[in-house]
């Protein structure tokens, strides 16, 4: 909402304060002097405001002071605290280039728009994004979506872009708009016949579903991914897939299945890797598989095998790559307590508490306070009481909720 606010977007704030709150479209109409027709297609993304006086008196309407740059958003009312853009020393600044951001999103095809919007993810967090990416679909692919021109490529465009948002939405701890958001990208997916990019939202979902320690779902939607892959698709998808199998087993205690899954999973990473012939397929490398293969490890309790795999990702990740990196080093201390190695899991824990990672995403503040619990029956090591005196500090201001289940999350 911020980001719209400053942005001057004001199609973007009616839309997010109806679909954030309980005012009807009338109500709106009311607030913002427009007509009920018009907040229905603005909402439907028929229609983005232009004219510089119907956005003032939305902005007026809300509460806004006319100087730009005074103005203070509406707060819907599950607006999650913890959605506000930071920045990172030497890379992107979200809020500074918001605009220059949607600009070049708003000039390219679809498929550009979603690289250009990975790579920036790669930098950031969902909380950042997730408005700019709705804005896209409301206003660029919806429309598409409805025209006579649209076709199976413009259903596989929104899939692909609504997988993308369920992600950001996951990223914000909004699992519920995230579970709307994976089921609609799996039918945009279907319509658009598009079996490969199905399987990675079935994959999604059951990623989703092990986060929310719904075993039998995991099992059922990494299955149905497993069905939806025809042998030509990339090593990244066959990979995740094998991961989220591997887990799904795992959590419903079938370590033989998990094992079996596992092994298929980490033979991928010594053959070379194929690339996407999916242009919507989420890129992946060595450093993706070996994530998945650390927690896959971390779930069948093999510590030894969790910790090699989440070093190997501490290897090969740039530093940039804040968010995967943290994530990494998460996995890595949960397996050096499972192995008794205490200072080091607390040095390692250390190392993350200050990462922009933390701050801007609930999926890594909340696994780091998972790890926080395993590490307070050591409280009385020195090192552990520092460490976690420093995660206390880090994690004011962070929405506090623990995970359902202890598991880490995927590189989009």
């Amino acid at each position: 909402m911020r980001q719209a606010w400053e942005m001057r977007d004001a199609s973007t704030v009616i839309r997010l304060v109806r679909w954030n709150t309980d005012l009807s479209q009338t109500a709106l109409a009311r607030m913002t002097g427009l007509g009920q027709s018009t907040i229905s297609e603005i909402i439907s993304g028929k229609v983005d405001l232009k004219h510089q006086g119907r956005i003032n008196k939305v902005f007026e309407g809300f509460g806004g002071h006319q100087k730009y740059g005074a103005q203070t958003p509406p707060t819907p009312v599950t607006s999650p605290p913890h959605t506000r853009s930071f920045s990172v020393e030497g890379q992107l600044r979200p809020t500074d280039t918001s605009r220059s951001l949607w600009q070049q999103v708003s000039q390219v095809s679809e498929t550009e728009a979603v690289h250009i919007l990975r790579r920036v993810d790669r930098q950031t967090t969902g909380a950042n994004l997730s408005t700019l990416v709705m804005r896209y679909l409301t206003s660029r692919v919806g429309p598409a979506l409805l025209s006579e021109d649209g076709g199976p490529r413009t259903f596989i465009a929104a899939a692909g872009l609504t997988e993308m948002a369920g992600w950001m939405a996951h990223d914000t701890g909004r699992d519920h708009l995230a579970t709307r958001h994976f089921q609609r990208a799996l039918n945009l997916a279907h319509a658009g016949e598009n079996t490969t990019l199905a399987a990675q939202i079935w994959a999604s979902r059951a990623h989703l579903a092990l986060h929310r320690a719904d075993t039998e779902a995991a099992l059922i939607a990494s299955e149905q991914a497993w069905r939806h892959l025809d042998g030509g698709e990339d090593t990244a998808l066959r990979g995740r897939v094998l991961a989220m199998l591997t887990r799904a087993h795992a959590a419903q205690g079938d370590a033989g299945a998990a094992r079996t899954f596992l092994s298929q999973a980490e033979h991928l990473l010594s053959v070379p890797v194929l690339q996407p012939r999916s242009e919507w397929t989420s890129p992946s490398d060595f450093a993706s598989l070996a994530s998945e293969a650390a927690r896959g490890l971390q779930d069948l309790k093999d510590h030894t095998g969790a910790v090699e795999h989440a070093r190997h990702v501490l290897r090969l990740r740039s530093p940039e790559r804040v968010r995967a990196r943290s994530l990494a080093s998460l996995t890595l201390a949960r397996a050096l307590i499972g192995q008794e190695r205490i200072e080091e899991a607390a040095s390692v824990v250390g190392q993350v508490a200050g990462s922009e990672a933390v701050k801007g995403s609930v999926v890594a503040a909340t696994h780091l306070r998972a790890v926080m619990e395993k590490l307070g029956p050591y409280r009385k090591v020195p090192v552990v009481a520092t460490v976690l005196q420093q995660v206390e500090e880090s994690l004011v201001g962070v929405v506090r909720r623990r995970p359902a289940v202890e598991r880490g999350e995927h590189e989009r």
